[in-house]
């Protein structure tokens, strides 16, 4: 169904002047801002045109900030920083279209209107991190480093190892936007030793979600035990007093890695491709039981225990979104609605899932693949979401079709097409939630999380996109 074009335009004021009307308490009211008004006025007092022609008024209320000219060069000195008028404005109409969304049937959506609004909402994003700019070339980056001999005394009464261990060096390393990472140089029984330090940061990118240390250190210590290539697991410490936060200590492993979540750096030749295939055979043959009692093997309904693992997800996804960020998104509203109506189009049993395999998690020692690293999103689910979250991270080096026959002659299970776009929506759901949450985590503390600066701005918008691009084709 359509809200009508008084309706909308109606609502989407009312949202705007209950949002402007306590940050123009102490500012003057802006040219900008009296645009939007008149605008909106214009459009109620208007004649109502054909239903075909109604995206004006439904995509963005008329798109009031691009097609109208209310754009950023509007002098805007009198607002803080952070509450633009355009970025009220845009937040404002978010929310009505939002709230149509959310409060719709999926099957009485307007196809046409909803991909207006989905692509409006996709061109959105810069609005809200822009005024970020300034905070983000001013955020030195510190993180606690224990004491090596303090550190060595608790490795030591914790009986860790059974050899005595002396730390030398506990340096920062690189790491990734929900943990802090350190390398630690030890002698271990007169041998040089190094180890990882991975550990939990106050506030987290995913802390109150979907994945914890706790999880992470049984999923890699049941794939080492089965000979996976990944890093031994040494141990788990929730006491937060080393670090600030619960780490895992594990191997050091050498490699490098070849690029990021959104791709390769360079070329990859065809032998890498086929090396990822096989780990995720492997991957997927594991035998593994979460914290909740669910496990990989295929005995009792599988169709019905993967439909259920794959709830499981949604739900958390879902309520991670909702408890970390107020920011409003009819992309995510329907992506969330699609999903939960398609749960039986996924086939098959549940397996252990990676959820993160990409060229940013794999490392490589001269031309071989000698770990997969960052378990924090493993789960119970659908060999499919690897395999689609792959297929992304690997883009134009490899043909799909070709990618999914190497992984079935490796020892896959085939995965049909219904659960491969499926998989492909929730995986790009997640990570558009992800970046959501890592924005609102940033504004309300730049200082904690400056590298969430990055995964609010390229990132946020790379995955957003593919996410409208994705849910766009199931509508055709």
């Amino acid at each position: 169904m359509r809200p009508s074009n008084l309706q909308l335009a109606e609502s989407i004021e009312s949202i705007l002047r209950q949002k402007i009307q306590p940050c123009l308490a102490e500012h003057e009211v802006l040219p900008s801002l009296h645009l939007i008004f008149d605008m909106l006025r214009e459009i109620r007092g208007s004649s109502c045109p054909d239903n075909n022609d109604l995206s004006e008024v439904e995509v963005a209320g008329l798109e009031l900030l691009r097609v109208k000219g209310v754009a950023s060069d509007v002098a805007e000195d009198n607002l803080p920083q952070e509450r633009s008028s355009k970025s009220i404005a845009i937040e404002a109409i978010g929310e009505k279209l939002c709230c149509e969304v959310r409060g719709a049937n999926l099957g009485t959506l307007d196809s046409d209107w909803l991909r207006e609004v989905l692509t409006w909402e996709t061109r959105q994003p810069a609005c809200f991190v822009t005024p970020l700019d300034s905070m983000a070339q001013q955020l030195p980056s510190s993180s606690p480093v224990p004491d090596c001999a303090e550190f060595s005394d608790f490795l030591n009464s914790s009986g860790v190892f059974n050899d005595p261990i002396q730390v030398t060096s506990i340096t920062p390393l690189a790491g990734g936007f929900s943990r802090k990472v350190f390398r630690v140089d030890a002698q271990l029984g007169g041998t040089n030793f190094s180890l990882v330090a991975r550990c939990s940061v106050p506030d987290g990118l995913l802390d109150g979600g979907f994945a914890c240390l706790r999880e992470e250190y049984r999923a890699m210590q049941a794939a080492h035990q089965q000979n996976f290539p990944c890093p031994e697991i040494y141990h788990y410490e929730p006491d937060t007093r080393w670090f600030g936060g619960d780490f895992l200590l594990m191997e050091f492993k050498q490699g490098e890695i070849l690029g990021n979540a959104l791709g390769s750096e360079g070329a990859v030749d065809e032998s890498k491709l086929h090396q990822i295939c096989t780990l995720l055979a492997q991957l997927h043959r594991l035998q593994w039981t979460d914290e909740a009692g669910e496990g990989s093997s295929e005995t009792g309904s599988p169709r019905r225990a993967l439909t259920d693992a794959i709830r499981d997800q949604l739900e958390r996804i879902e309520r991670y979104w909702r408890e970390n960020t107020e920011e409003p998104s009819s992309l995510i509203e329907f992506a969330l609605k699609w999903l939960y109506a398609n749960i039986s189009s996924v086939e098959g049993h549940p397996v252990l899932v990676h959820g993160d395999v990409g060229f940013h998690n794999l490392l490589y020692a001269s031309d071989d693949l000698s770990a997969l690293i960052d378990w924090e999103t493993s789960h119970m689910g659908c060999a499919a979401e690897d395999l689609t979250y792959a297929l992304t991270s690997l883009k134009d080096a490899v043909d799909r079709d070709n990618f999914l026959q190497w992984y079935h002659e490796a020892g896959g299970v085939e995965q049909g097409e219904s659960s491969l776009d499926y998989c492909e929506i929730l995986n790009m759901l997640r990570n558009t939630i992800v970046c959501h949450v890592g924005l609102a985590k940033y504004k309300k503390n730049p200082a904690l999380q400056p590298a969430l600066y990055e995964l609010a701005t390229k990132f946020r918008m790379h995955f957003q996109s593919e996410l409208q691009s994705a849910l766009t084709s199931v509508l055709e």
